[in-house]
């Protein structure tokens, strides 16, 4: 949209008025949309904005409000330090592109985050040619450039694209408590760091280049290569810091990954890893970057600035490598994200990884058409390409899913579980060093009641990749499922913490993790993230903690929404609990919201 807030004050375009309650329906709208599906954190943000907007209250739209208010960071949030809102808002302008430029497309109200700042304008689509019609992110250029403001005008003269990797404040198990600051003077880098991006771009040129017509990826998957990294300077170096170590480690890690493969040469990479390294005094800087090397394309990169002492035994070199491997190749990380902004209008993406988004897509939203589309893709595929490694992994994960939200007997579900059952099984047996074939051994044996085995299988998916956020995930979900809370819930916040973008079910299952052991106020946190997520599991864990909260218009108008998706929940809610989580004091907690009076007549 064109630029600006407008002098009419907030509920105004320049020349049309926008009332509030057309504003309100358009943002319900865009938050309940495909394009938004999965990704709370986005939702929340863009709700937060819209409403202040709305409220007149376009002071308080800021980058450490909406951290704080809007995404719950702790109140020590350091917007100038963590660019974190920065990145989500270049997100949520995509996605805001994608919406209109898909189920939108003919919606009669617009809403729009234009760059340079995070406050809304809302505008009446336009049909007087004299009018100027909003512009919208194209689909094509914005999204492979990226572009935001960063502070680094010889980077923007060179036409990179850079995201800046920053510790977190938050300690973890692995660092100790003290901040940013004990970071800082150890040279630490907490093991759970999420990536926060900062993005520049190449200055506008006028016209999006001619798209390729060449196959996106060589082959089926996505290929890696590691360069070796460049020693700039004349410093000398630390003796415990190893170029060649550091290369061939990330090598390593990034081979965990079913979903990549390592090329041996450049020529043959659909990706390059490139790394340099500098020293001063006791300081080292290191810097990665990861190209899309048929476009030239800077897709994400990553500075890493240590303190060390000059005869320190080691520099955190494996916490580097965890970083790196687990942002660039884990699910919902940078390359899935790169390869599924160029699928909607780029068929070239080759089969064998559509058929990985398309798995992962259904992992986000459950719905059971997608979970069908993907199920059909990868039986196909694997008509065709028997030695489709990732397929077979992949396949029983959405059989499983299928048994908890897509039949409708029993008869049904046990059929679906044992077909996942075989398929692990066989999977796991073919490819032993495949972590993700034990990430769907371990959740097909949590819906067989085979609490230790699954267990096991899930201790052995994080032996075999403990750089895949995803598998961590999984593994805490059943920890939390089988009782174990504690751990499994701060197993959860963990692998929540390294993945942004995760899907919603991360947020949801913290929610019954932090509900079922007391802590009201996580829960309460966590369901502020998820309140557009009309997935099952969302909906029930919404109806939760609105009874919680005492809240019967909410939990009744919710009830509406999940029983109109089920309608079995007005009938056995019981039953339907049972089949989508193996857990029974969970299922006793939400039968009580679920089947408490007004609710499962509610029709």
């Amino acid at each position: 949209m064109t630029g600006g807030n407008s002098e009419h004050g907030p509920h105004t375009s320049p020349r049309t008025p926008c009332d509030e309650a057309a504003v309100r329906t358009q943002l319900d709208k865009i938050l309940t949309s495909s394009a938004f599906a999965g990704s709370p954190q986005l939702r929340a943000f863009l709700s937060y904005i819209v409403d202040q907007r709305l409220k007149g209250n376009e002071s308080r739209i800021k980058g450490y409000t909406i951290a704080v208010e809007a995404l719950g960071r702790a109140a020590s949030f350091d917007p100038a330090a963590d660019p974190i809102i920065r990145v989500e808002a270049a997100r949520l302008r995509r996605l805001i592109g994608d919406y209109y430029a898909g189920p939108g497309a003919d919606d009669p109200v617009l809403i729009d985050v234009p760059k340079g700042g995070y406050v809304p304008v809302f505008k009446y689509r336009e049909t007087d040619p004299a009018r100027t019609e909003p512009a919208m992110p194209p689909r094509t250029g914005d999204r492979r450039r990226m572009i935001a403001a960063l502070a680094a005008s010889a980077v923007v003269a060179a036409g990179l694209a850079v995201f800046v990797l920053v510790p977190r404040d938050t300690p973890t198990e692995d660092a100790p408590p003290g901040g940013r600051d004990v970071a800082e003077q150890s040279g630490a880098i907490p093991a759970d760091s999420t990536p926060a991006i900062v993005v520049a771009g190449a200055p506008e040129t006028g016209a999006d280049p001619e798209p390729s017509s060449a196959p996106f990826f060589k082959g089926d998957l996505p290929r890696i290569f590691v360069a070796d990294i460049v020693v700039d300077g004349t410093a000398p170096q630390p003796a415990a810091f190893s170029p060649a170590r550091v290369q061939d480690n990330l090598t390593a890690a990034l081979r965990l990954f079913s979903e990549v493969e390592l090329s041996g040469t450049a020529a043959e990479a659909d990706y390059r890893v490139e790394g340099r390294a500098s020293f001063a005094d006791d300081n080292a800087s290191l810097s990665f970057v990861l190209v899309y090397a048929a476009e030239r394309e800077t897709v994400w990169s990553a500075l890493f600035e240590l303190t060390y002492e000059r005869n320190a035994a080691e520099l955190p070199e494996e916490r580097i490598v965890h970083n790196i491997a687990s942002t660039i190749a884990r699910p919902y990380g940078v390359i899935f994200n790169h390869a599924a902004s160029h699928r909607g209008a780029d068929s070239r993406i080759p089969e064998g990884f559509r058929c990985v988004l398309l798995t992962f897509d259904s992992q986000r939203s459950f719905a059971p058409d997608v979970n069908a589309r993907g199920r059909d893709c990868l039986t196909s595929l694997l008509g065709r390409q028997a030695g489709f490694a990732p397929a077979h992994a992949l396949l029983p994960m959405l059989y499983v899913d299928n048994a908890r939200f897509g039949v409708k007997s029993d008869k049904e579900r046990e059929a679906a579980l044992a077909q996942a059952f075989v398929l692990a099984r066989q999977a796991a047996a073919a490819t032993p060093d495949s972590a993700r074939a034990y990430q769907a051994l371990q959740t097909v044996l949590l819906y067989l009641g085979r609490g230790d085995e699954a267990l096991e299988a899930g201790r052995r998916a994080r032996r075999l990749n403990p750089y895949d956020t995803d598998i961590m995930a999984t593994h805490a979900s059943t920890l939390i499922m089988l009782g174990d809370t504690e751990r499994g819930l701060s197993m959860l916040q963990k692998a929540r913490r390294m993945s942004p973008g995760h899907p919603a079910w991360y947020n949801t299952m913290i929610i019954f993790a932090a509900y079922g052991k007391g802590d009201r106020d996580l829960a309460r946190k966590e369901a502020d993230l998820i309140q557009h997520d009309d997935t099952l599991s969302g909906l029930l864990a919404r109806i939760l903690m609105a009874h919680a909260d005492g809240d019967t218009a909410r939990r009744a108008a919710l009830s509406r929404q999940l029983i109109s998706q089920r309608p079995e929940f007005g009938t056995a809610p019981a039953a339907m609990l049972r089949r989508i989580f193996p857990s029974p004091p969970l299922n006793k907690r939400l039968l009580a919201a679920v089947a408490a009076p007004n609710l499962t007549s509610a029709k």
